[in-house]
C-alpha cells in the first residue's frame, strides 16, 4: 500500500506527532519526506508549523493503516500498489558484519566479566510471537486433563503420575507467563507525560485557563494498552477543553475559579485497568444535544432521556461544534475514541451533569499472555470468569436464601458472615434461561470487591490457565464480556466481565 500523509500545519500544537505515527507503521518499505510548500527564507520560517508531505510504501493491509491513522484520516490518502515481479524482493533476516561468534568481540578479545552487560533490544514483534506460542503451549497443556482422567480410570497409579507431570508443566507455563508479561509491561507515564503541556497549549489557543492533575501514572500495563491509549486520551482532553471548560469570565460569573480543573487518574479494579478523565466545566446540555439530534434527523430525539442523548455522542459524525476548527468539528468524534478503546479490548462510559462537569471512564484489560479462569455453567451455557473477580464459591442451602418482597423480579439475598449480600441468577442476568427452582442447595459465586454480589450458577468446573482472546467484529466492546478462551476440551467459552455485569 502507498500512503500520502499531509499533516496539518498546526499539528504540533494538537499533540499530533507525524514521525511517531510513522515509527508505528509496520512493514515499511520506503519513505520520502518533502516540503508541502516551498521553504521560506530563514527569517520568515515558523519552526512550529509543520510543512511536510510524507510518502510511504508499506506491506501493511489497508484496514490496519486506516486504524493507525484514524485520528488524522482527513490528512491521508491510501492507494494500492501492484506487487513487484518475482526476483526483485529483498530477503529478510540478513546479518551484519558486526555480529560475533563464540563470545568474542570484533577485535578477537573476549569481554571482561566485570564489564556491565549492555541492554538487549528486542523487537516487539518477537515478544508478541513468544506470547502467542506461550498461549498455544497453555492450550496444549490444558488438553492433557481429559487424557489424564482416562488414564486414571484404567490405571490409577499411571493417572497419578501423569497428573503430577501435568501439574509440573502448568507451573512452568505459569512462570513463563509471568516473564512474558513482564517483558510487555510499560508504565502509563509513557502516554500520560505529554498531556500536561498539550493541555496548557490548547487552553491558551482557546483563550481559557486550565490545569491537568494526574494520578496513577506509575501503574504498568501491557505495551499495546499503553501505546494505544495516547490518541484516545488526547482526543478526550481536547473535547474537555473545547466543549467542557468555560472561558475565565464565564466561570467567575458562575462562582467557579477562573482556571478549569481536569483530572486524569488510573487505578486497578480487580483484573481491569480503569482510567478516568474528569473536568469541572459546563457539563453536557441535554437540550443542546437534543437540538443537534433533531438537526441530524435522529428519530425520537424529542423523547430521549439523558442517557440516550449521551449515547448519541458515540455516533459517527455526531458533533455539537458550531464550526470547523483545528480542534473540533472535523467529523472525528467520540466514535473514534470508542473504536480505539474497543480495539484494545475495553469500553467507554460517560457521566455528566449540566453546570458541574463531565467524566469519561475507560475500562481496559490488564492484558497478560495467560489468564486464570474459573469454568462454570449458567443458563445452560458453558462460560468462564477470571479467578481474580471471584472472592469465594459457596453451596448455599435453600433455607439461607431470603426472598426480598416489594422488588421487581425474583430478588433475593443471603447473609454471609454477618453481612447481607444480594443474590442474582447469572443466567437471567445474561438473558439466558433461569436455573431450575427447588434445589436443596444453590451453587453461588461471590464477586470480589467492596460490594460483593452473589451469583447463582448451575455448576462449577475446574480452574484453567488459558490465553484470553479479545472480542472483535460485531462483538468488540460488548459490555459484560472480556473475550473468549479455549477450555481443556477445545470448546470456546465466553469470559464474563463480572464487575460490569453487577455494576
Amino acid at each position: 500500500m502507498a500512503l500520502r500523509y499531509r499533516p496539518d500545519a498546526g499539528c504540533f500544537f494538537l499533540g499530533e506527532d507525524p514521525l511517531a505515527l510513522l515509527r508505528r507503521l509496520p512493514g515499511l518499505l520506503a519513505l520520502e519526506l518533502s516540503p508541502r510548500l516551498p521553504w521560506p527564507e530563514p527569517a520568515q520560517l515558523d519552526p512550529y508549523a509543520c510543512n511536510l508531505e510524507i510518502l510511504a510504501l508499506t506491506l501493511e493491509a489497508p484496514d490496519a493503516l486506516r486504524q493507525l491513522f484514524r485520528f488524522v484520516a482527513d490528512q491521508c490518502v491510501l492507494a494500492e500498489v501492484p506487487a513487484t515481479a518475482p526476483g526483485n524482493e529483498t530477503t529478510g533476516g540478513e546479518t551484519t558484519g558486526n555480529e560475533t561468534t563464540g563470545g568474542e568481540t570484533p577485535g578477537g578479545r573476549r569481554p571482561d566479566a566485570r564489564t556491565p552487560a549492555r541492554p538487549l533490544r528486542v523487537e516487539p514483534a518477537r515478544i508478541e510471537a513468544l506470547a502467542a506460542r506461550l498461549g498455544a503451549l497453555a492450550v496444549t497443556g490444558n488438553a492433557l486433563a481429559p487424557l489424564v482422567a482416562r488414564a486414571a480410570a484404567l490405571d490409577p497409579a499411571l493417572g497419578r503420575d501423569l497428573a503430577e507431570r501435568q501439574a509440573a508443566i502448568g507451573r512452568l507455563v505459569a512462570e513463563l507467563d509471568g516473564m512474558v508479561a513482564g517483558l510487555r509491561r510499560l508504565p502509563l507515564s509513557r502516554s500520560f507525560r505529554r498531556l500536561p503541556a498539550l493541555a496548557r497549549e490548547t487552553a491558551a489557543r482557546l483563550g481559557k485557563e486550565a490545569t491537568l492533575e494526574m494520578a496513577g501514572e506509575a501503574l504498568e500495563a501491557d505495551r499495546a494498552i499503553v501505546e494505544g491509549l495516547y490518541e484516545p486520551l488526547l482526543h478526550l482532553l481536547r473535547n474537555a477543553l473545547d466543549h467542557g471548560i468555560e472561558p475565565p469570565a464565564e466561570r467567575q460569573a458562575r462562582g467557579k475559579p477562573p482556571a478549569g480543573r481536569l483530572r486524569l487518574a488510573a487505578r486497578r479494579a480487580g483484573e481491569r485497568l480503569e482510567i478516568s478523565l474528569s473536568d469541572d466545566g459546563a457539563g453536557l446540555d441535554p437540550e443542546r444535544l437534543r437540538a443537534a439530534a433533531r438537526a441530524r434527523g435522529v428519530a425520537g430525539a424529542a423523547a430521549m432521556d439523558e442517557a440516550a442523548l449521551h449515547a448519541l455522542l458515540f455516533t459517527p459524525g455526531f458533533s455539537t461544534a458550531a464550526g470547523v476548527s483545528d480542534i473540533s468539528g472535523r467529523g472525528v468524534g467520540m466514535d473514534a475514541v470508542r473504536a480505539a478503546i474497543a480495539a484494545l479490548g475495553g469500553h467507554v462510559a460517560l457521566e455528566s451533569r449540566k453546570g458541574e462537569g463531565t467524566t469519561v471512564r475507560l475500562s481496559l484489560p490488564q492484558a497478560a499472555a495467560l489468564r486464570a479462569l474459573l469454568l462454570l455453567r449458567a443458563g445452560g451455557e458453558e462460560l468462564a470468569v477470571p479467578v481474580e473477580a471471584v472472592a469465594e464459591t459457596l453451596r448455599l442451602p435453600a433455607a439461607r436464601i431470603l426472598p426480598l418482597a416489594g422488588l421487581p423480579g425474583e430478588a433475593a439475598a443471603f447473609v454471609l458472615r454477618g453481612r447481607t449480600v444480594p443474590l442474582l441468577d447469572l443466567g437471567a442476568l445474561l438473558g439466558l434461561p433461569r436455573r431450575a427452582e427447588g434445589a436443596a442447595v444453590t451453587r453461588v459465586l461471590v464477586t470480589a470487591g467492596a460490594r460483593p454480589v452473589g451469583l447463582a450458577v448451575e455448576a462449577f468446573g475446574r480452574r484453567l490457565d488459558a490465553p484470553l482472546r479479545p472480542l472483535d467484529g460485531l462483538m468488540a466492546g460488548m459490555p459484560g464480556l472480556l473475550g473468549t478462551a479455549l477450555d481443556d476440551e477445545g470448546r470456546v467459552r465466553m469470559v464474563l466481565d463480572l464487575p460490569e455485569l453487577t455494576r
